[in-house]
């Protein structure tokens, strides 16, 4: 079984610089409904996790995101919605040397822990989700890190919502593709989702780390 390391930094405001020399400042709510920028080419690390906290008045900016059109086969787009159908954030995926660097916005999402996971099915249909089927598991692996068996291909490292309900974060995929002519395909014959579970993952139990509720879910597309 390969290994995996899972990093995360938290940092506020204006990126700091690779050598850490920069001085963070205050985030800004930006004047448009927040996109994502654009995608680090230097992803060194198997898994890399990065978390950043939005402002609050961020929440009521994200019903005016419109879905990105990514254009190109090494890049797919997804808009998150939640059970009653309300936009809650909006995701990018591009295929890279190590993986699908997947990168995300949340708002409007309940603080605390929660799991984070590709499912098997382009399926949203609320209120539960269920459409979407299991974890995305291409090799027949069992759940989660600390399962002897696993990971499964779809497992990710847990989210953190802090108080104001929205963060942004950036997660490496690394058993996964946009491709065509190769194994763990997202975009197979019935596609594949992000989803957003209501409680964190414990990484090992079956089928999906007790997480509970599905609550958040978004269809990878072009």
């Amino acid at each position: 079984m390969r290994n995996i390391r899972w990093v995360g930094r938290v940092i506020s405001g204006r990126r700091a610089k690779d050598n850490g020399t920069a001085p963070a400042r205050s985030a800004r709510v930006p004047a448009k409904a927040p996109r994502l920028g654009p995608f680090r080419a230097d992803v060194q690390e198997c898994l890399f996790v990065r978390f950043v906290p939005w402002a609050a008045a961020a929440a009521a900016l994200i019903a005016a995101v419109l879905p990105l059109s990514a254009g190109a086969e090494d890049r797919a787009v997804a808009n998150f919605f939640d059970r009653k159908g309300q936009a809650v954030g909006q995701a990018q995926l591009m295929e890279t040397a190590h993986g699908v660097l997947i990168r995300v916005i949340l708002v409007n999402m309940a603080p605390g822990i929660h799991g984070f996971h590709i499912y098997e099915t382009g399926k949203c249909d609320a209120p539960s989700f269920e459409g979407a089927g299991g974890i995305f598991n291409p090799f027949g692996a069992t759940h989660g890190i600390q399962s002897p068996d696993g990971k499964m291909a779809g497992d990710l490292p847990n989210i953190f919502v802090d108080q104001n309900g929205a963060l942004t974060f950036e997660v490496v995929a690394d058993e996964v593709t946009l491709g065509t002519d190769s194994e763990g395909l997202l975009f197979d014959t019935d596609g594949s989702a992000l989803i957003v579970r209501q409680d964190g993952d414990d990484y090992k139990s079956q089928p999906d780390g007790r997480t509970g509720e599905r609550i958040a879910c978004a269809v990878i597309q072009r």
